[in-house]
């Protein structure tokens, strides 16, 4: 009696979903840091990845929020184009957004547009400046619709 033997099909595998990964980036050594772990996220995990640079506004308060200083939106740019310039060097797809804003607030909105996961550097700063000024990490690990990566 012949041992039963399973068919074989030749049929493709389906492609993996593309995750969809938010990178914040200042130019900072911190940031430098996340900006090294998506190269290497992405090279292993078919991604698309949105480079975002936060600008802080002039004014606070309505009608004026919103307008930031342009030598900062200019430098935020520069900044934006430097990341993804470098990703794509490794082969990596990568797009640029440009926000305006308070910076946790603004990448929490960029987020909500479908990322996968947020990418982010840690500061190292001392707990009277943790208290005083908050942190943009704390903050988007708490508040974030998707997971979270804090670089150190």
């Amino acid at each position: 009696m012949a041992p039963d033997v399973l068919p074989t099909t030749s049929a493709p595998r389906a492609a993996a979903p593309r995750r969809c990964i938010l990178l914040c980036y200042d130019g900072s050594a911190e940031a430098k840091h996340a900006l090294e772990r998506v190269g290497e996220i992405a090279s292993a995990v078919p991604s698309q990845v949105t480079v975002v640079s936060v600008a802080e506004p002039i004014y606070e308060q309505p009608v004026y929020a919103g307008f930031a200083d342009p030598s900062e939106e200019h430098s935020h740019r520069r900044l934006l184009e430097e990341a993804s310039e470098e990703l794509r060097g490794r082969g990596v797809d990568a797009t640029t957004a440009e926000q305006v804003g308070q910076p946790a607030a603004a990448i929490l909105d960029a987020a909500r547009d479908g990322a996968d996961l947020v990418v982010v550097g840690s500061r190292h700063r001392g707990l009277i400046k943790r208290l005083l000024f908050g942190s943009v990490s704390a903050e988007l690990v708490v508040e974030a619709p998707c997971d979270v990566l804090v670089v150190r």
